[in-house]
């Protein structure tokens, strides 16, 4: 388990969640810029989606979605902290799930990565290779007095 500083865990399989192997090494592969540009494109999904979200959750009944719960933001901002620290490229879509959860979603090229924190604060990940399942995960996210 990857333990932060403010007590959230993530189970390790995260750090390379390809099992094809097709994401060997980000941190190896992308210059300091790219790092950087990465790190504040996490930062603003917390700042300006996330944080935002949980303030105003109601946004989202008027469209006629059941709004991002509590825990669903907790989570999504912890993980999206732990993902920035381990230097995950960032996703490309943020979006309210419809039921009370988030989801993250990334592409690239025939590659599709889908991130899915559920209303509970459960984490499902899901990898596609030209629209076909590859592989799908649960992972372990605690946010025991973890804040966004």
């Amino acid at each position: 388990m990857i333990t932060l500083e403010r007590d959230a865990t993530i189970s390790a399989k995260v750090e390379s969640p390809y099992q094809s192997g097709m994401t060997a090494s980000p941190t190896l592969s992308r210059a300091p810029d790219d790092r950087l540009r990465n790190r504040a494109a996490w930062q603003d999904v917390i700042d300006y989606k996330l944080v935002e979200w949980g303030q105003d959750p109601g946004r989202f009944v008027e469209e006629g979605l059941t709004p991002p719960s509590a825990m669903a933001i907790r989570g999504a901002c912890v993980l999206a902290g732990i993902l920035r620290d381990l230097d995950r490229e960032a996703p490309q879509r943020v979006v309210p799930s419809g039921d009370g959860g988030i989801v993250f979603e990334r592409r690239k090229g025939e590659l599709f990565e889908k991130i899915e924190i559920q209303e509970d604060g459960s984490v499902e990940w899901a990898a596609f290779r030209n629209s076909r399942l590859q592989s799908r995960d649960r992972w372990d996210l605690n946010t025991r007095n973890a804040r966004c």
